[in-house]
């Protein structure tokens, strides 16, 4: 548990670099081929999920996409991590975890909210799903 930052670190680095460029790898059960289709080098994006510390700001500089839980943190957290990640360049930013409420105004009202924040998407969950419950949100925020 103590070196997961350290190990993260490297796995984040190799990971952009197959992502970029692709690797051949050589071992006991013979060679394989990482390298994805000559097409599709460079890609897909990568995000970075984090909220706290220098998290944000990597994301911003590291990935094309943030991140953020809204299930662990309060609209003042999510405005001072959204206002960073904006200020050191990022471009989009994702707000997830988020659950529907009883009440699917309120979640309408939550959503605009994290739109005012700066938010570009979000991500939800709805613990008693139902296509009535999920259109009145999409219309709610049409």
């Amino acid at each position: 548990h103590a070196t997961r930052f350290a190990r993260f670190d490297e796995q984040w680095d190799e990971l952009q670099h197959w992502v970029r460029d692709g690797k051949v790898v050589d071992d006991l059960s013979g060679e394989r081929d990482l390298r994805p289709w000559p097409s599709t080098l460079g890609g897909p994006t990568l995000a970075l999920a984090g909220w706290r510390g220098a998290w944000v700001e990597r994301a911003a500089t590291e990935a094309s996409t943030w991140i953020a839980s809204a299930m662990y943190n309060d609209d003042d957290v999510l405005a001072d991590a959204v206002a960073r990640y904006r200020a050191a360049g990022g471009e989009r930013a994702i707000v997830g975890s988020i659950q529907i409420a009883d009440d699917p105004a309120e979640t309408i009202d939550r959503l605009l909210h994290y739109d005012e924040l700066g938010f570009d998407d979000a991500v939800v969950f709805d613990l008693r799903p139902s296509e009535q419950r999920l259109a009145t949100i999409r219309e709610g925020l049409a």
